[in-house]
């Protein structure tokens, strides 16, 4: 994500007149006004599609949608034409990790991590993202930011503090950190997490995040491949039954198919990744159905571990991500699809292993298991783990849709839900999803229709969020200053 020295005092200024909004309201949805849209091919969110549509926003939702002719105006209305363009809903994201990285200087600087909080938010909303969840590493700033309003930014959900276990650091791991060689070392040392000892604690933990009214509790329930301990089902057993008491939703990090089926049974709303240390078994597909947990996509940043140059341009040839980009991102995508991965540390992996090897395995097992879920009924929701001062946050959406299709077997049509309505109702957001009466006007303008071509949600001509146009020329302005150069294939 790009940060402009400009930008401080725009912010400080968006804050001055937002401050006290507390949230859209029908007078600042830009909407007194009622708006008939015609025209347009029109993706519902829920499957289906109107041809040469019509709908009506008032008071930042949606009040009338049909097709054109069958919709009369009421007398003022404001008529925009859409002919030749489609409308679809904005992406919702259950799975970002939004801000500045812990252990950084700007860690410890509220304002930095307000100001990089609401510059993301913008670059959100400018990719057609309308919620992001901030998947539990924020602090204060965060939630402060969650309480405004900012007309031109995507709505930040909020978990505070996650759950893990105390850290521990294997003899090997200190010995390679001072070698200054790669490993959990640091990662571990600037851990945000809340470290769970035992049940008296886990009571504890629940209770501060409900006074915290965080929007849901994120759990870690990973071993790292063996080089870390491992949250016991006793444990993530008294955090799911406490904030379910607190009316809190969980969402579980997993890696193998045991751990999943624990916090599964254990009561827990969604899966932060899909199963990756193995093919998941009948047994998990039928818990999965019989608990109603949502699983979240989680593919696009392991599908990144394993591109090669035939692979790159859908990053450094796209309009919008070479639009969004740093010379950074690009440069950091070339290396791997150049040089192959370096072994994933923070996953546990071995210094020695063959990084693309594993992690093609890795995503095979991603996709398929995905896929299998799909088959069988199971919710999917759209999840990107978006880091976002590594890549172009609000990109990784559009992606993970093009990987749905192309790599799941998804058609666009059953991928499109997955981002808009599925991925709003697993975050209760029952206002947000599809275009229909009574729900908010949160849709995205398009230059081409994605049911032809999936990528064609990135070719982007207006965003609308609560009824209210999103001022993407003032975004651009602010954020995408600096001109991102295609790397030449044979310069290597």
């Amino acid at each position: 994500m790009k940060i402009t020295s400009t930008i401080r005092l725009y912010l400080a200024l968006v804050t001055l007149i937002t401050g006290y909004l507390g949230g859209p309201s029908d007078s600042l949805a830009q909407v007194g006004d009622v708006t008939l849209y015609e025209g347009a091919t029109l993706i519902v969110g829920d499957g289906s599609s109107i041809e040469n549509s019509s709908f009506i926003v008032q008071n930042g939702r949606f009040s009338r949608v049909g097709s054109s002719g069958d919709i009369e105006a009421p007398a003022g209305a404001v008529h925009i034409d859409l002919t030749g363009k489609t409308v679809m809903p904005t992406i919702v994201d259950t799975h970002t990790h939004i801000g500045v990285g812990a252990g950084t200087d700007e860690w410890l600087d509220g304002q930095a991590q307000r100001t990089d909080l609401i510059s993301e938010l913008h670059q959100y909303a400018y990719a057609g993202v309308a919620v992001v969840t901030s998947m539990g590493w924020v602090s204060e700033p965060a939630f402060q930011v969650r309480a405004e309003y900012h007309p031109n930014a995507a709505r930040l959900l909020v978990s505070g503090r996650g759950a893990s276990v105390p850290l521990a650091h294997e003899p090997e791991t200190i010995r390679r950190h001072e070698a200054g060689l790669p490993s959990r070392f640091e990662e571990d040392s600037n851990d945000v997490t809340s470290w769970i000892h035992n049940e008296r604690q886990a009571k504890l933990y629940v209770r501060e995040r409900a006074s915290q009214r965080v929007d849901h509790i994120k759990l870690w329930v990973d071993d790292r491949l063996g080089a870390e301990l491992l949250m016991s089902p006793e444990i993530y057993g008294i955090i799911i039954d406490e904030a379910h008491k607190h009316d809190i939703p969980v969402y579980a990090h997993i890696w193998h198919m045991r751990d999943a089926k624990g916090v599964v049974r254990a009561g827990a709303d969604m899966l932060a990744h899909p199963v990756r240390g193995e093919y998941i078994d009948d047994e998990f597909v039928r818990l999965m159905k019989d608990n109603n947990t949502v699983q979240q996509t989680n593919m696009w940043i392991p599908w990144s571990y394993t591109i090669t140059l035939e692979d790159g341009p859908t990053f450094w040839e796209d309009p919008l991500y070479v639009e969004m980009a740093t010379s950074r991102d690009v440069d950091r995508f070339y290396e791997i699809a150049v040089n192959g991965p370096q072994p994933r540390t923070h996953e546990g992996q071995a210094p020695d292993v063959d990084a693309l090897a594993l992690n093609s395995l890795i995503y095979d097992r991603i996709v398929r298991n995905t896929a299998r879920l799909y088959d069988e009924g199971v919710r999917i929701a759209l999840g990107t783990e978006g880091w976002s001062f590594s890549t172009s946050g609000g990109f990784n959406g559009h992606k993970t849709l093009e990987l749905l299709v192309n790599d799941v077997g998804l058609t666009p049509t059953q991928a499109i839900p997955i981002a808009t309505r599925n991925s709003a109702e697993a975050l209760g957001l029952n206002h947000l999803g599809t275009v229909e009466p009574g729900k908010t006007a949160s849709f995205i303008v398009l230059n081409a229709n994605p049911l032809d071509e999936i990528t064609n949600t990135r070719r982007i001509d207006d965003v609308y969020l609560y009824g209210h146009r999103v001022d993407r020329e003032m975004i651009r302005r602010t954020y995408f200053t600096e001109s991102v150069n295609p790397p030449e294939p044979g310069n290597e």
